[in-house]
């Protein structure tokens, strides 16, 4: 188990599918083992990072807590912002509020509930606010197409949806408006996040010296993952 943790959600029966014999090897695992690694990665904050305005040119404006009348920023949809913290921006720290589920049947789908902790980001020659000013809730449904790819189990974001509700605030009400402006912002950015992750993917488990030749295939079926996978034997 990752990280020397063991495993203790409910086991989950593995659907053998239908015999191809026309490849060398055909293995079937349950949707446990993804859940598994959800929960490892929950439990030890692999699933925790912060997006400032240094990472995508497009939130350098949004995150700002003061901008031109013309402009959208955060000043301006929380007021009291803008009030104690003039010409600041804010950072938003996401953390998995519990461990995310993955589910399996024709595709795969990552349900997350995220918490967002808004703080202002620290700048050289300014002071130092740490308070968490409010907490969001996100829930995200991400699904998910499978594919092999050198050796791993990669893939493509087919959907993201994005929910996005208030749980405290310590800078006036969180409006339906900044809610759904927020959503507009982060959800291509998720997405995108999403995919650079899933195009590394994870490693499949090989003895030394063999790979899996590009024909190989992934199918889905309820709750299980099936390889059908022709082996490249590598010469020492």
């Amino acid at each position: 188990m990752l990280l020397n943790l063991t495993c203790r959600l409910p086991e989950e029966p593995v659907l053998l599918g239908q015999v191809d014999d026309s490849y060398m090897a055909n293995i079937w695992f349950s949707s446990q083992v993804g859940n598994c690694l959800l929960l490892s990665a929950h439990y030890n904050q692999m699933l925790h990072f912060t997006l400032t305005k240094d990472l995508y040119s497009k939130l350098s404006t949004f995150f700002q807590t003061s901008c031109k009348w013309y402009k959208v920023c955060v000043g301006k949809l929380l007021p009291t912002l803008e009030e104690r913290y003039p010409r600041r921006h804010i950072e938003l720290e996401f953390y998995t509020a519990e461990r995310p589920i993955l589910s399996i049947d024709d595709m795969a789908t990552v349900n997350s509930t995220f918490y967002i902790d808004m703080k202002i980001q620290p700048e050289k020659g300014k002071p130092d606010v740490r308070d968490v000013l409010a907490r969001l809730e996100m829930e995200s449904i991400l699904s998910v197409i499978p594919a092999l790819y050198n050796n791993r189990i990669c893939g493509e974001v087919n959907g993201t949806k994005l929910k996005f509700v208030e749980d405290f605030s310590r800078v006036g009400n969180i409006s339906d408006t900044f809610l759904q402006t927020l959503e507009l912002f982060l959800t291509p950015m998720f997405k995108v996040s999403a995919d650079s992750l899933l195009r590394i993917g994870l490693p499949i488990p090989m003895v030394e010296n063999m790979t899996l030749k590009n024909n190989s295939r992934i199918e889905l079926s309820k709750n299980t993952i099936g390889i059908y996978a022709d082996l490249n034997f590598l010469e020492q």
